[in-house]
């Protein structure tokens, strides 16, 4: 086997169940029972409920909350940014303007926004290694912690429909 992709079902975040499973994968880890190298993913899908637009909060899926979040990754994580936008073609950082944003549905960037909501209702975090499963659980964390310090503050960040109408995409996607 020289291939392993780990596809979990939802879990509430910071539910006991995804400790679990990271201390699973931190013990196979240390048994050498699997490794990771730098081509490796941690992709780490959000959705949300009690909110507007089918579940999603619309203030995501805009180019102040994809340039927010980008930029606090290339401060707090800078090595790892670089690495990961420059040398993995599956998870690039690039300017966007709000019709890429508005109209990309290609999946390999840092933030999948179309393509994930597409075809599972979530937004996508695609720009983190995998790693141990402490260094995870940060990743988890510190993208957690954006989205929510986002959303606290949107009005601060956000003109008037600086987001996405999600109520225009075609939802009816087909495997």
């Amino acid at each position: 086997l020289s291939n392993l992709e780990f596809v979990s079902r939802p879990y509430v975040l910071n539910s006991q169940r995804i400790k679990e499973i990271l201390s699973y994968f931190d013990t196979g880890y240390k048994n050498k029972e699997y490794h990771f190298n730098h081509t490796c993913g941690f992709h780490i899908h959000y959705s949300f409920t009690n909110s507007e637009s089918n579940g999603q909060p619309v203030e995501l899926y805009s180019l102040p909350f994809y340039n927010y979040f980008i930029s606090r990754v290339k401060e707090s994580y800078p090595i790892l940014f670089e690495k990961r936008t420059t040398f993995s073609h599956f998870c690039p950082a690039p300017r966007k303007t709000n019709d890429d944003i508005a109209n990309d549905y290609e999946r390999y960037c840092a933030i999948n926004f179309l393509g994930a909501w597409e075809k599972h209702k979530t937004i996508e975090f695609r720009i983190w290694p995998a790693d141990t499963a402490e260094k995870m659980q940060e990743y988890i964390d510190f993208t957690t912690n954006c989205i929510k310090t986002f959303l606290d503050n949107a009005d601060k960040f956000l003109k008037y429909r600086d987001y996405i109408d999600l109520s225009k995409i075609d939802t009816n996607y087909q495997n």
